[in-house]
């Protein structure tokens, strides 16, 4: 009786699970074996008492309490599995409770023993059911799992091609060049073409675990909608153990008439585009970091430079600025430092140049993180970065001098108002050597109020109340603390956010492009 009773509360990720089921399932059939009728309806249970049977069942919950830690697998896969085995459990024990019927001796003229061994026959043919489903759910989720070593692109898959053409670094750590599949590889024919690269280094030490993140997020990206926006088809990653770096290749459009940078383009072409080209812009962004959230990632590197335009091979191309720019196709960059949704916890170092943390969310901005990296954190940055779309104007000025980009600087309007607010910390400024962004960068809430200042300020006159409004609520999303009623988000979990998003942000700013 007390095998039985175990299994109540009992959950596949307990250690315990494995032989508290088999125990009990064997207490169950050991009990049929004192009713000639049950003891037949028990002969399928195999898995209960035969040896052999029963190491492969121990082996499949294994696999399957192995799988519902690994974040390749999806997490409604993972709920289905933890619920055939609740199903198996709850048949367990009903079958213990029928056999408690058929041998009870209060029962006469049998009626009750009757519809106890009818309600036994269905219950051990669900139960053998069940765990054939289990097992061949277990061994599909493995198989597919272990994938990865088809995204693993090894030397003689891809290589790099030694020509003429030119390297083209679109940041520090992403370039375009030439490259060629030894076959075709997801419609990629075996033949000379570009490719997009982005790198991230590793050590010897964290040599394996860069290696299984790279996988966890290669299948995370290859399975996303190759018709929606923002990511670019993943061909897969490689190893250059010279340079101590792993490689993510991505698949270039054919013909695609120019690759840049957003923040490049931006800096280029300095006169504002119209109206339409902006919010395009925007849209297109919104719903990349839509579809990123889709495939159960958060960016967390969401910036100008992270951000690639494309113009396909059949747009014609003008740069003149008097007539519609071309409509470009917007995706992202900076997929080695993403990170699962599910995952437990990210890194929490922050990042350490003052152009990139201009970007974050507050609670990102320190040397040491105070929070986790999430969703609400996306949108933060994208609120930042439509910031800079809509008004054409980076916060970050990057000049060159004969030829040599000189060092970064906060843009006149970030200045402007900051000293608007009288920001300046007299602490800060006593500092020895503390230069005029240390004393600007130093708060992170202060970073985001001049964020705020500026878009309340500049937008509804430039781009209309919606946006602006829609601006300010990305800039000012609030996860863990009470908003005020009207706002655009509510307090909500992180996954609620992402909902908020798709219901709110894309709505008012597809509202606004079709409008015009």
């Amino acid at each position: 009786m007390g095998e039985v009773v175990a299994l109540v509360g009992l959950v596949i990720g307990a250690a315990s699970a494995l032989d508290v089921l088999v125990r009990a399932g064997g207490y169950v059939v050991s009990r049929c074996q004192h009713d000639r009728k049950a003891k037949k309806y028990a002969s399928d249970l195999k898995f209960f008492f035969v040896e052999s049977d029963i190491e492969r069942l121990k082996l499949h919950i294994r696999l399957g309490q192995k799988l519902l830690k690994d974040q390749t697998v999806e997490q409604a896969d993972k709920d289905r599995l933890a619920s055939i085995f609740n199903d198996i459990k709850a048949t367990v024990q009903m079958m213990d409770s029928s056999i408690d019927t058929i041998l009870s001796p209060g029962d006469p003229f049998g009626r009750k023993r009757r519809v106890a061994l009818e309600e036994l026959n269905s219950q051990t043919t669900r139960c053998k059911e069940l765990i054939a489903d289990f097992r061949e759910r277990v061994t599909a989720l493995r198989d597919l799992a272990a994938t990865d070593s088809d995204l693993f692109l090894k030397e003689e898959d891809f290589q790099w091609v030694n020509t003429f053409s030119q390297t083209i670094y679109l940041n520090p750590d992403a370039f375009i060049k030439e490259g060629r599949v030894s076959r075709t590889m997801k419609g990629v024919k075996p033949e000379v073409r570009q490719f997009l690269c982005e790198t991230k280094t590793y050590t010897d030490f964290s040599k394996a675990t860069v290696r299984e993140n790279l996988g966890i997020l290669s299948q995370k990206l290859e399975a996303a909608d190759k018709e929606d926006p923002g990511i670019l088809p993943i061909l897969g990653f490689r190893d250059e153990p010279q340079e101590h770096q792993f490689e993510l290749i991505f698949i270039i459009p054919q013909g695609a008439r120019t690759v840049q940078a957003l923040d490049k383009y931006m800096h280029d072409h300095m006169s504002m585009p119209s109206f339409n080209h902006r919010v395009d812009l925007c849209l297109q962004l919104a719903e990349a970091v839509l579809h990123v959230h889709s495939v159960h990632l958060v960016h967390k590197s969401l910036r100008p430079d992270n951000i690639i335009l494309i113009v396909p091979e059949h747009q014609d191309q003008s740069t003149d600025v008097t007539r519609e720019r071309p409509r470009f196709k917007l995706f992202l960059l900076g997929w080695q430092h993403a990170r699962t949704i599910d995952e437990f916890s990210t890194h929490r170092a922050g990042e350490q140049l003052w152009q990139r943390r201009i970007y974050q969310h507050p609670q990102r901005q320190q040397r040491v993180a105070e929070a986790d990296y999430n969703m609400s954190h996306d949108i933060y940055s994208l609120g930042a970065c439509s910031l800079e779309i809509l008004r054409w104007e980076g916060l970050v000025k990057q000049t060159a001098t004969d030829g040599e980009t000189d060092e970064p600087e906060l843009s006149s309007t970030y200045k402007e108002a900051f000293q608007a607010l009288h920001f300046l910390d007299p602490s800060i400024m006593a500092i020895p050597g503390a230069t005029e962004i240390d004393k600007m960068m130093q708060k992170p809430n202060q970073v985001k109020q001049v964020l705020l200042s500026i878009a309340q300020k500049e937008l509804p006159q430039l781009v209309g109340e919606r946006l602006g409004n829609l601006v300010c609520a990305c800039l000012d999303l609030q996860q863990e603390e009470e908003v005020k009623e009207g706002d655009l988000f509510d307090k909500a979990s992180e996954r609620d956010v992402g909902s908020a998003f798709v219901d709110k942000i894309l709505k008012v700013i597809r509202g606004v492009a079709d409008a015009v």
